[in-house]
């Protein structure tokens, strides 16, 4: 799956993944299957909340919220809380959402990762919380439809916005997300911009792609209805997949408005410790192809 040389750490992900009215009993289930499919005994930290879909984060209800706190504390983990980009029409609801959730389970969440600049120097002075730069901010060639492309290494940096968040917290330890969007992911670029940061790999799936129209939340609606932006939804992602395979091997998955590709074989250099978010998705045999 990865590097057998280093210190490696498991964090499992309920991101975009979990019901939204998952409890306690629902997620030490995910839990079991995502440590099993990941091949490690247990696991070090969850993370819950979303990176792609505003609805999504919005759903999960405060039930969800003490549900992951219990499973943390019951089994001596901590867990991030990762909050997606708020397009327009959402900021106020989502804005007003954070700030409640800062509010009510600021001693469960001890970590929070953000995707956008605006989001990062917002919580900075407000929350103790450790910030992580997340897997969005990451703009690297995301294509395994192109073997030339997909078999060079992948040689994530940081952005001068990444840069800036990191430098509104001067002493603090950057957490730094990456994709497995290659067969090798070369940090070495980041640790020469950033020499105390941790990486944070994500498996088995690297993002392609996200849009902001999305067809499971407009599967139900008349057709004078359909893919409008903003529009509310019940969460149809949560039971609807798509998959296909290229030529090459690869596996593209689709949820939402996002599309996946499956990479678990990936390899992590210029780095001798880590650690890995893997995703719950990949113990749902919905997403087996």
């Amino acid at each position: 799956m990865v590097s057998d040389v280093g210190d490696v750490s498991l964090c499992v992900s309920f991101c975009d993944t979990a019901g939204v009215q998952s409890r306690a009993g629902d997620l030490v289930d995910m839990l079991g299957r995502t440590c099993l499919e990941a091949g490690f005994p247990a696991c070090e930290r969850v993370y819950a909340g979303s990176y792609f879909c505003e609805n999504y984060f919005l759903a999960l209800d405060e039930g969800f919220h003490d549900a992951v706190g219990e499973v943390a504390a019951r089994h001596d983990m901590g867990a991030t809380l990762v909050v997606p980009i708020f397009g327009q029409a959402m900021l106020y609801q989502g804005i007003e959402r954070l700030d409640y959730l800062l509010e009510r389970f600021g001693t469960v969440y001890d970590e929070i990762v953000v995707n956008d600049v605006a989001t990062y120097a917002d919580l900075s002075p407000r929350t103790q919380a450790r910030l992580g730069i997340g897997r969005l901010f990451m703009k690297t060639q995301r294509d395994a439809r192109y073997a030339e492309v997909f078999g060079a290494p992948s040689r994530p940096e940081l952005s001068p916005e990444a840069l800036a968040c990191v430098q509104l917290r001067p002493g603090a330890r950057p957490l730094v997300e990456v994709d497995p969007a290659s067969a090798v992911v070369d940090v070495s670029r980041i640790f020469e911009q950033a020499p105390d940061a941790e990486v944070a790999l994500h498996l088995p799936y690297a993002y392609a792609t996200t849009g902001r129209l999305c067809s499971s939340a407009s599967i139900d609606a008349p057709d004078s209805e359909k893919f409008r932006i903003g529009r509310p939804c019940a969460c149809e992602c949560l039971r609807m997949s798509q998959g296909s395979r290229v030529e090459n091997g690869v596996r593209y998955l689709k949820r939402g408005r996002t599309h996946f590709y499956a990479n678990s074989a990936c390899r992590i250099a210029g780095v001798d410790s880590w650690r890995i978010v893997y995703s719950a998705m990949a113990a749902s045999a919905a997403w087996r192809l």
